[in-house]
């Protein structure tokens, strides 16, 4: 019987099969292309390669995203006054805000760069002028190269030289190390200046140092445990965050941790030099801080720290202390922590403030008995952590 010969017609469902999907991708790479044209950075980048788009359109864009970071640096949109600009040629808009004497135009600049970069634009110049009295104006020009489209004014008010309030240096206190010496604790609290309290976010030592805060009507920094190098070597404790955390897990701790502390005036890390240099985990953390309108004090940030960043990306107020008496604190001689202050003193009064983290020690007893009387302070004064550290709405 003669074989049969093998049919020449082949299956026709490869290849259809391939048509489909080169079809699907051509399909998706369409969609991908028409919502990338008609994004902010798709029509920033046509008109200024290919100059289709309007003027007018770029700068309402452009406007979008600067609005976006001054909000984001905690600038008011009522305190933003905006102008039509008439030369040929330069910025279609002025826009000029006033921040209040404890303000950070540095902030506000990083914030808008930030913002604005998103949509494909950029600062394209930004200019300082010191005034009197501590006075500083810095001058952004936005845009696209060779096309700016806004000028951004931000000013930091100065003070009068020759009123008290220029002489008046105001420096804050933060006693810490409080368990470990109870006794030079209860006589820094016994003292009627206005010192804030440190107090662990988890631990025994948390609910009675939260008490006797809150009995003796005292501002509380909560220390919340992060990640340090060369952990767990270097270990904060139980309940540290930790960098490879999910950004949920970070954010459901640090949730936790300001529930149970209740009302604080700031956050400040327990070591976390490794989590300080990881964008991701500080933006989980900085995220609960700025839903519940509080302040981060960073403590002994590292070199490559993108806290300070982040922070000023996401709206959140950060500050770090001008010095920390610990060792100083230790000492048996007074005269380690005298040199320590007129150090502070000479910084503070450039900035006309302070904030200063005192170890409660016997020396350190001693030495505030001694040091923070009127006689020796002269015009500078002793005031609560809130009032010279930046603040956020709660919302």
């Amino acid at each position: 019987m003669p074989k049969r010969r093998p049919s020449s017609k082949k299956n026709p469902a490869p290849l259809w099969l391939g048509l489909l999907a080169v079809l699907a991708l051509v399909l998706f790479g369409g969609g991908e292309m028409f919502a990338f044209v008609r994004s902010d950075t798709g029509r920033l980048l046509l008109w200024r390669h290919l100059h289709l788009g309007d003027r007018a359109h770029a700068v309402r864009i452009i406007g979008k995203h600067v609005r976006a970071g001054l909000a984001a640096a905690g600038v008011p949109a009522a305190s933003v006054r905006e102008e039509v600009a008439t030369a040929s040629g330069g910025p279609a808009l002025r826009w000029r805000t006033e921040l209040p004497r404890d303000g950070s135009p540095t902030q506000v600049n990083f914030a808008v760069s930030q913002a604005v970069e998103k949509a494909g634009a950029q600062v394209l110049e930004a200019r300082e002028t010191p005034g009197k009295g501590g006075a500083l104006t810095v001058s952004m020009t936005i845009g696209l190269p060779g096309r700016p489209t806004h000028e951004l004014v931000v000013a930091l008010p100065g003070v009068d030289p020759e009123s008290g309030e220029a002489r008046e240096v105001r420096v804050a206190i933060v006693l810490f190390g409080l368990a470990d010496d109870p006794a030079s604790a209860q006589a820094l609290l016994a003292r009627g200046e206005p010192f804030a309290v440190i107090t662990p976010a988890i631990g025994k030592e948390r609910d009675p140092l939260l008490r006797l805060a809150r009995e003796g009507r005292r501002e509380v920094v909560l220390q919340v445990p992060m990640e340090p190098e060369d952990y767990p070597r270097a270990n904060p404790g139980p309940g540290t965050l930790l960098v490879n955390m999910p950004p949920n897990k970070i954010g459901k701790l640090t949730r936790d941790y300001l529930g149970r502390a209740g009302d604080v005036v700031a956050v400040a890390n327990l070591q976390g030099s490794f989590a300080a240099q990881d964008e991701p985990f500080m933006e989980a953390f900085f995220k609960e801080l700025k839903r519940e309108g509080v302040s981060f004090l960073h403590l002994s940030p590292p070199s490559r720290s993108v806290a300070r960043e982040v922070a000023a990306r996401l709206g959140v107020a950060y500050d770090e202390p001008t010095a920390i008496f610990d060792d100083e604190a230790r000492s048996s001689s007074p005269k380690s922590l005298d040199r320590a202050w007129d150090s502070v003193v000479e910084r503070a009064t450039r900035r006309r403030q302070g904030v200063v983290l005192l170890r409660a020690t016997p020396a350190s007893v001693r030495w505030a008995k001694e040091a923070l009387v009127p006689k020796r302070l002269g015009d500078v004064r002793i005031v609560p952590l809130g009032t010279v550290i930046h603040r956020m709405a709660k919302k």
